[in-house]
C-alpha cells in the first residue's frame, strides 16, 4: 500500500486511526505531530514494536527517575558521556540498571507514550509503508489490543466516544477476527461482562439496559471494545474516512502446504464434535469449576480471566450460528451458562474461598483430575492464602497475616493479590501501618494498571492523614479509570475536608517510622 497523511480531529481520531492500523494488520511508521511534540510508532503488522518521542517529560531518562531506578545525577552523569550510545546502553554498561529493568521501564514508556495520544483532538499523521530496522533493545512487541483498551479508558471528551460509536447503530457481533484472550489480558470485569453479551442481535441501547454501570462508561467500554478489534457493528461506515489497503508483506510468502481432500461436511462435524466433547465434560457430568474453565485450582485471578475469555469466545453461541441444528444451539447455550457460572464464582477472593471449601467436603470433586493435588511452589502459595483468606474473613489479622506471609514466602511472583491482602490485613493494627504500605507498592509493582490497588493505597494514607499521598493515588487511579464514582468520591471528601486528616481510624500510622529513621 502507499503512504497517507491526514488531520487529527477533521479526518479522524487517534483511537479510530490507530484501530484500523491495529485491525489492517498494517507494518510502517506512523508519525502524528500536534504543535511542536512529535511521536513515531513503529508497527509490524498492526503490532506496536516501538513508539519514540521528542518530549522530554516521556522519554527514558524521565520515566526511571519517575519509577526511583536512578537518580537525578546518575542521569544528568550518563548523558554527558554516552557518546554514540543510547541512554539504556550506557545506564546498563554503568550497572546502573540491569537489562531486565531497562526492556520494562522502555515497553512502560512506549505504552504511555501512545496512550497520551487518545487525548489528542489535533495534529497530523502521515503513514509510510515498509519495515524500519530497529536495534534489538528496541524491539518488542506491545498487546497493541490492551494499549488501546487502556488508551479509550483514559479519553477524557465522552463526545469522542459518542461520535466514534455513531455509525454502530445495529446489532452489534463479535469481530471475525478479534484477538484471542491471550492477547488482550487488561479487559476490566465490566468490559468482559458486556463482550460476553455481544450476541450479533443487541444494539448498543440493549447493552446498556443490561449493564452494570451507567450509559457513559458502558458506552465508553464497548468503544474501547470496538475499537481494539473485538467487537464490530452492522456495516463498515467506521472505516470509510480512513484510507486502507492490504497489510504490507513481512516476508514472501510460504509454499502451500498440501491440504487434505475436501470432504465437504468434514468440517462442521468436527466442530460439534468439539462442542459435544466440552457438554458432556462440562455439563453432563459433575465437575468443578475449575475444570470447567480448564485451569487448575491453584490458578492465580488472571489465569482463570483469561480462560475465561478464551473459552467464552470459542463456545459464544452466536460464533457457531446457524452450523448445526437446535439442539446444538441448545447445548451452546448450557455451555456458555456454565463457563460464565464458573467465572462469576472463581474471580471473586471471597465466593472462591467459600467455593473451595465447599469442594473439599465433596468426595466426588475432591477426587476428579482437576484437583489433584501438587507441591509446587504455586500450590504451597494458594494453599496457605485460602486459608490466610479464612482468617481474614473472620477478622482474625493475625492469624491472617501469618499465613499471607507464607504464601509470599512460597511463591513470592505468584500473585499480586497475596500482597493485597497481607497490606489489607496489616492497615487493620496501626503499628503495622508502614509494613502495609509496602506491601501495596509491592502488589501495584506486579500489577501497575490496577485502579483498585491505587484506591486502598490512597485510603492508607488518608487514615493515616498524608493527604498529598492520598490525594496523589486517588487521582492516579482516576486516571486510570476514569469515571468511577467511588474514587471520585473519595477526592471528593478530601476536598471537603481541607487538608484535614480528620478523625482517622489508623491516626499516625506512620508516625513511629519517622521518628525513628
Amino acid at each position: 500500500m502507499e503512504s497517507f497523511n491526514g488531520r487529527l480531529g477533521a479526518d479522524c481520531t487517534f483511537a479510530e486511526l490507530i484501530r484500523r492500523v491495529f485491525v489492517g494488520q498494517w507494518s510502517g511508521e506512523l508519525l502524528v505531530e500536534k504543535d511542536e511534540q512529535k511521536k513515531k510508532i513503529f508497527l509490524n503488522a498492526g503490532s506496536i514494536s516501538y513508539c519514540a518521542t521528542n518530549i522530554n517529560s516521556e522519554r527514558l531518562g524521565s520515566v526511571l527517575l519517575r519509577r526511583g531506578k536512578i537518580d537525578a545525577d546518575a542521569l544528568r552523569s550518563a548523558l554527558r558521556g554516552k557518546g554514540s550510545m543510547r541512554l539504556g546502553q550506557k545506564l546498563v554498561a554503568e550497572g546502573l540498571i540491569s537489562e531486565d529493568e531497562l526492556q520494562r521501564s522502555l515497553i512502560q514508556s512506549a505504552r504511555e507514550n501512545v496512550c497520551s495520544m487518545f487525548n489528542w483532538t489535533s495534529g497530523t499523521y502521515r503513514f509510510g509503508p515498509g519495515r524500519t530496522p530497529l536495534p534489538e533493545d528496541l524491539r518488542f512487541q506491545l498487546p497493541t489490543s490492551d494499549v488501546i483498551l487502556e488508551g479509550v479508558r483514559r479519553i477524557e471528551d465522552f463526545e469522542t466516544v459518542r461520535q466514534g460509536l455513531a455509525s454502530l447503530d445495529g446489532p452489534l457481533a463479535m469481530a471475525e477476527n478479534a484477538p484471542e484472550a491471550s492477547q488482550t489480558d487488561s479487559l476490566t470485569p465490566v468490559e468482559g461482562f458486556l463482550l460476553s453479551r455481544i450476541d450479533g442481535v443487541m444494539t448498543i441501547d440493549d447493552v446498556c439496559a443490561v449493564s452494570t454501570v451507567d450509559r457513559e462508561q458502558t458506552c465508553r467500554c464497548l468503544y474501547g471494545l470496538y475499537c481494539a478489534g473485538l467487537i464490530r457493528g452492522p456495516r463498515a461506515v467506521e472505516d470509510a474516512r480512513i484510507p486502507v489497503g492490504p497489510p504490507v508483506e513481512e516476508a514472501p510468502a510460504a509454499a502451500p502446504r498440501p491440504t487434505e481432500p475436501d470432504h465437504g461436511e468434514a468440517r462442521p462435524e468436527r466442530i460439534d464434535d468439539e462442542i459435544e466433547k466440552k457438554f458432556i465434560a462440562c455439563c453432563a457430568s459433575q465437575v468443578d469449576f475449575y475444570t470447567v474453565l480448564e485451569v487448575s485450582n491453584s490458578a492465580s485471578e488472571e489465569q482463570i480471566r483469561k480462560s475465561y475469555y478464551h473459552l467464552a469466545k470459542k463456545y459464544h453461541p452466536d460464533r457457531h450460528r446457524g452450523k448445526g441444528g437446535e439442539e446444538l444451539e441448545q447445548k451452546l447455550e448450557a455451555l456458555f451458562m456454565k463457563i460464565g457460572a464458573a467465572y462469576d464464582t472463581l474471580h471473586d477472593a471471597n465466593k472462591r474461598f467459600e467455593y473451595d471449601q465447599s469442594i473439599l467436603k465433596s468426595p466426588a470433586v475432591a477426587d476428579s483430575p482437576g484437583t489433584t493435588e501438587t507441591h509446587s511452589p504455586e500450590k504451597e502459595a494458594a494453599i496457605h492464602f485460602k486459608e490466610g483468606m479464612r482468617f481474614y474473613l473472620e477478622k482474625d489479622f493475625w492469624n491472617a497475616v501469618q499465613l499471607f506471609r507464607r504464601a509470599i514466602e512460597a511463591s513470592p511472583e505468584a500473585n499480586s493479590e497475596h500482597y493485597r491482602y497481607l497490606a489489607l490485613a496489616l492497615s487493620q493494627n496501626p503499628k503495622w501501618g508502614k509494613e502495609a504500605e509496602r506491601y501495596f507498592l509491592k502488589a501495584i509493582e506486579l500489577e501497575p494498571f490496577s485502579p483498585d490497588l491505587r484506591l486502598l493505597l490512597g485510603r492508607l494514607y488518608r487514615q493515616s492523614g498524608m493527604v498529598r499521598r492520598a490525594e496523589s493515588q486517588f487521582r492516579e487511579a482516576l486516571r486510570l479509570e476514569p469515571g468511577n464514582s467511588a474514587i471520585q468520591a473519595e477526592l471528593d471528601d478530601l476536598a471537603g475536608e481541607g487538608g484535614e486528616s480528620g478523625g482517622s481510624f489508623i491516626k499516625g500510622l506512620f508516625r513511629k517510622n519517622r521518628q525513628n529513621s
